[in-house]
């Protein structure tokens, strides 16, 4: 590898890092390290914290925050540098095992792109689930290719590739799919189903088993509590399926598949592409089981599809030194979608500005349903979020689903849903006063909706409105306590 290409791959990992501290960290991962220290501090998953997702999603994060804490420092930066190392090794391990099945044309250019894609490309999605999942899968999908040519995986890597795919698996547990699909496709392309049971899958199928039997041992709550309220108020909670086929979130996607079709139709099955698409078909087949039209939930499709056009791109560059200007266009290309995210999310900077001169300490309520309203904002100000769960998201999937319907078993288990959540949300304000509350950011009057519950009204009574900020059509109120 020269020294240029080494630079500008040091380059990307710094600008991907400047990128997140300037920016800021989206929500999920936000919140997941808000629930990680509050796990730390000893409250119990799904009983004094309310998160909807199985436990991985949260114990994914510990690790980061108990570094943070033995250190000294934020959170937020050493997720961003363990993210990006993890990144750095998987391209590592995969870039290894591609070189010695001989499929790799450009070893050095490949080592870049594929940084670009798992550092930068994810912009504000950096962190999420997904964008982990990839990273953890890549070494699979190099072993994959490397047993379609006929060589057989060293046992380390066979190790390797099975733990980092079993914990994929674990942090939800739709990321089989995209593990299916890939074996699949090995078995097809090798006209034997015994592909399937390679060691490295059977490794991490028996990882999941083994983390939903310590679910059942340890997380009891999440079965008995969290998943008949999630299935009800959020997972029946779906997009049109039309939205999720055509939707604006999908665009990009349909566009590099073209490009893919029009450009690169011999080079797009030679591995390890095929591997990459059969797992990007199983990445949107979760997408759409997951049926929120969230962005992030493609993020592993838009990775994968680009990993493989830019393979096809190196490898018809084969015959000669990639130049100078493809391999730019290239990164450039692969880059753009990432470098907005470090501009930030304008209505946080512009309650934050309002905020900060309060101090640090404050107690925040978030009275909408939207998680990025007050994570990472809490974190930011290092005030105290005084909600046991992130948001709303109940009650929002119980008015939704509520007015959807004309069934009243649904209306009526759809209402009660609503007052669960409003009896969440009266404890936690009694529990805990905020001196900021954040209500509305919507069309929709959610200051109003909690204050049926009589003892949330009274408590209302106490704050003042301190401002309205964003949109004039759906401005986020911000509200303080009365001075006494």
């Amino acid at each position: 590898m020269s020294l240029a290409i080494r630079f500008a791959i040091a380059a990307t990992v710094l600008l991907a890092f400047i990128i997140q501290m300037v920016g800021g960290l989206n929500a999920d991962a936000s919140w997941l390290l808000t629930v990680s220290e509050r796990m730390l501090a000893g409250q119990q998953l799904y009983v004094d914290i309310y998160e909807l997702n199985p436990p991985m999603s949260a114990m994914l994060y510990v690790p980061i925050v108990v570094l943070a804490q033995a250190v000294g420092l934020a959170a937020e930066p050493i997720l961003v540098a363990a993210v990006l190392l993890s990144a750095l090794l998987s391209v590592a391990f995969s870039t290894r095992v591609l070189r010695r099945a001989q499929l790799l044309s450009n070893t050095s250019e490949w080592w870049l792109i594929s940084m670009v894609a798992l550092s930068i490309l994810p912009g504000s999605n950096f962190a999420e689930r997904e964008h982990i999942a990839v990273i953890l899968l890549l070494p699979l999908l190099a072993i994959s290719a490397l047993r379609s040519t006929g060589r057989a995986p060293q046992p380390f890597e066979i190790l390797t590739a099975g733990l980092a795919a079993g914990l994929a698996m674990t942090i939800k547990p739709h990321f089989a799919l995209p593990i299916l699909l890939v074996a699949s496709y090995s078995a097809i392309m090798g006209r034997s189903w015994r592909a399937i049971f390679n060691p490295e899958h059977v490794l991490s199928g028996l990882i999941l088993v083994a983390y939903w039997l310590m679910v059942w041992i340890w997380f009891s709550s999440f079965f008995t509590t969290m998943l008949p309220i999630a299935s009800s108020a959020y997972l029946a909670d779906r997009a049109p399926i039309l939205l999720l086929l055509f939707g604006p979130q999908v665009w990009l996607i349909l566009l590099i598949l073209a490009g893919l079709l029009l450009l690169y139709r011999r080079q797009m099955l030679v591995p390890p592409n095929g591997q990459y698409l059969a797992a990007a078909l199983g990445f949107f087949l979760v997408y759409l089981i997951q049926g929120k039209g969230f962005v992030y939930h493609l993020l592993p499709v838009q990775l994968l599809i680009s990993l493989v056009f830019a393979q096809s791109f190196l490898t018809k560059s084969a015959r000669g030194r990639v130049g100078i200007i493809p391999l730019t266009l290239a990164v450039f290309i692969i880059a753009a979608p990432g470098l907005q995210a470090i501009q930030g999310n304008s209505l946080r900077k512009e309650a934050f500005a309002l905020l900060a001169p309060l101090g640090p300490g404050l107690t925040i309520a978030n009275i909408t349903p939207q998680l990025e309203i007050a994570t990472p904002l809490h974190r930011d100000l290092r005030a105290t979020l005084v909600n046991s769960g992130p948001c709303l998201w109940i009650g929002l999937g119980a008015l939704r689903r509520g007015m959807s319907t004309t069934d009243p078993l649904v209306v009526e288990e759809m209402a009660e849903l609503e007052t669960y959540e409003r009896g969440r949300l009266r404890d936690d304000l009694l529990a805990n006063p905020p001196d900021i509350i954040l209500g509305n950011a919507d069309m929709f009057d959610w200051l109003g909706w909690a204050s049926d519950d009589a003892a949330i009204a009274i408590l209302l009574g106490n704050y003042e409105l301190l401002a309205e900020i964003g949109p004039p059509d759906m401005p986020l109120k911000i509200l303080r306590r009365k001075p006494s």
